[in-house]
């Protein structure tokens, strides 16, 4: 399965969106930016997307809910190591009514991996980075030993992204 993300700002993903509506694109708002995703085993329509393969998906991804997106940087060295650790944890969504999907995400072009969560709302989320599960798999603190910080020019960088239902009634 193949999952690529574009930026760009609301109103320009929504026309991408419009004129694609035999396509499920999913479009999410960000800190001054917008975010859409698409989750396909075909090519996309997507004209400079970032490339990635699912290693793991867990749920179902929903435009009304709030998503994640973990950027966990690595190294050649750690690469493998670090992709073997992601792919142990499995969440367990019966377990947590408020987390919906998870996605684990390997670029096609660079030392990354992405973890997409999609929760009924931020402050879910938040009670969710409380838990072992997330401490021990997800967490900056569990990735680091792995992420070969010296050499690598990307963050650990925690990104949220809210529905566009409101958004796209102004």
């Amino acid at each position: 399965m193949n999952f690529y993300i574009t930026y760009g700002t609301f109103g320009f993903l929504q026309q991408i969106q419009n004129k694609h509506e035999d396509r499920e694109l999913l479009i999410f708002a960000g800190e001054g930016q917008a975010i859409i995703l698409e989750e396909t085993e075909s090519a996309t329509i997507f004209q400079q997307p970032n490339e990635y393969l699912v290693l793991s998906r867990l749920g179902h991804l929903s435009e009304s809910d709030f998503q994640v997106l973990i950027t966990i940087p690595t190294s050649e060295d750690h690469k493998y190591q670090l992709e073997k650790q992601l792919e142990m944890y499995q969440p367990e969504l019966d377990d947590n009514s408020e987390y919906h999907s998870y996605r684990l995400l390997k670029s096609t072009h660079q030392n990354v991996y992405k973890v997409l969560l999609g929760f009924t709302s931020r402050e879910a989320y938040e009670d969710y980075k409380k838990s072992s599960a997330f401490r021990n798999n997800l967490s900056l603190e569990a990735t680091k030993p792995l992420a070969g910080a010296a050499t690598v020019h990307t963050p650990y960088i925690e990104q949220y992204f809210y529905p566009s239902d409101d958004l796209s009634e102004e």
